[in-house]
């Protein structure tokens, strides 16, 4: 989500992955496509920092126009993220997360209804949704060189694995959902 030519980025993963080697990409997106929710999720998070905001149908067109086939999508929801947790482990300064809280509590009632927004105690809790869309190199007879000079190289890399889960590596998806889904 912090890559401005991901057409580019996705193309280089094509490139060094073996014949059969996996991306698998973990992107936060917002709750639903509404476009009320979607401009509210893109506005708070430039408080964080400079992103995309994608959806589904986007990553996986990405994928495709660069060369990947079989291309799987797992939808994660977590019911119960702890806003503050995330904000005191993001390492940003103490004033963006006292904004983005701010954000979350006055949020619409719209935006407040799709991440199913609890605040208890003043702690804020929502429901985040997270893709984990995978994708296979396969190699025909008629592929050709993309420009990346690596034809006659041999790779070794089976797995691309990019995450914009948590920027701080302090949070994860769940190790054995990502396991599972690079394995199968």
């Amino acid at each position: 989500h912090i890559l401005d030519n991901l057409d580019r980025a996705i193309l280089r993963c094509y490139d060094v992955l073996k014949k059969g080697g996996k991306i698998v990409v973990a992107e936060g997106v917002p709750p639903t496509d509404d476009q009320e929710v979607v401009e509210w999720y893109t506005n708070m998070f430039k408080l964080k920092e400079k992103r995309r905001t994608f959806s589904i149908g986007i990553l996986e067109s990405y994928l495709k126009k660069n060369g990947f086939k079989d291309i799987q999508t797992h939808v994660h929801v977590m019911k119960k993220f702890s806003i503050n947790n995330w904000l005191d482990n993001s390492g940003i300064s103490r004033e963006k997360q006292k904004k983005i809280y701010s954000l979350h509590v006055n949020a619409s009632k719209k935006v407040k209804d799709a991440y199913n927004m609890k605040i208890i105690k003043n702690e804020c809790f929502v429901r985040t949704v997270n893709l984990i869309v995978k994708g296979k190199k396969w190699l025909h007879s008629l592929e050709i060189d993309r420009g990346a000079n690596l034809k006659n190289k041999k790779s070794n890399l089976g797995t691309i694995f990019i995450t914009g889960i948590s920027a701080s590596g302090k949070t994860t998806l769940g190790k054995r959902l990502l396991n599972d889904l690079i394995e199968s």
